[in-house]
């Protein structure tokens, strides 16, 4: 009886040419290459396009010092600071609704904002007092903002920091503008 595996065998090995077969997980390496130095060149060329070619953007410029005279911004922030400290230095014990509560928060973040600005403002100015105020002023709206509902003792601290360095006479004093705290 003749060898059935033994025959098979020769007949695959003459049928199918002598190829081992491949794995090619990522393709032709040198494709890659190709495609690795396009990507450089591409980079590099755009690097050299933003720093060569194109102009440099310029820094954001900041309003001039007029921010700080009665007829500029100053006093628009003043105002809008006014009722955010009564309201804190005239709180009571009854809880705010949340609508009221997210309201408030949301003019503190912006106040704080219009703080941060202002306060670079004054120290491109030179204006070191200013910067000072406005560097306490950050301090408190931050405490103000980070005030959970119902904590007592931090409020009261806080309260006592506004009254103790005076923020409301220095507003007067800095605004020009009569502020009735």
């Amino acid at each position: 009886m003749p060898d059935w595996e033994k025959s098979w065998e020769i007949i695959s090995r003459r049928a199918l040419p002598n190829r081992r077969p491949r794995f090619r997980a990522l393709g032709r390496p040198w494709a890659w290459a190709y495609a690795a130095a396009a990507f450089l060149a591409v980079f590099i060329l755009g690097y050299y396009a933003g720093r060569r070619i194109l102009p440099p953007v310029p820094e954001t410029a900041l309003p001039s010092a007029s921010f700080f005279e009665p007829d500029g911004f100053w006093p628009a922030f003043a105002d809008s600071l006014e009722p955010v400290l009564t309201d804190f230095l005239n709180r009571g014990d009854a809880p705010l609704p949340s609508e009221i509560r997210e309201l408030r928060e949301k003019s503190i973040r912006t106040l704080i904002a219009d703080t941060r600005l202002l306060k670079k403002q004054a120290g491109q100015s030179g204006d070191e007092e200013m910067w000072r105020f406005l560097d306490e002023l950050e301090n408190v709206l931050v405490s103000l903002s980070n005030l959970k509902p119902g904590d007592r003792e931090s409020a009261d601290l806080l309260d006592r920091m506004i009254r103790e360095r005076q923020m409301r006479s220095k507003l007067r004093e800095m605004s020009g503008v009569r502020i009735a705290l």
